[in-house]
């Protein structure tokens, strides 16, 4: 009886590990993959803004040059 109670347990064990590895490896592969994706997007965003800063700072400079001499800024 006790050797069938011990492979009782250990097909209980299989089957939970065999479980755990099919939720947990998926789980894993999409939080890695979300943080990938989080960077990307938060490069992504500073490359936006620092873009449009450069693109302000070459439409002030061609409105500068626009004025008349005489005015000082």
């Amino acid at each position: 009886m006790i050797v069938f109670e011990a492979i009782g347990m250990i097909t209980v064990a299989v089957i939970l590990t065999a479980i755990l590895i099919v939720v947990l490896v998926p789980l894993s592969i999409l939080i890695v993959m979300g943080a990938i994706a989080g960077t990307a997007l938060g490069i992504g965003i500073y490359i936006v803004l620092i873009m449009f800063l450069i693109e302000l700072y070459r439409d002030s400079r061609r409105e500068c040059k626009k004025l008349p001499r005489g005015i000082k800024i």
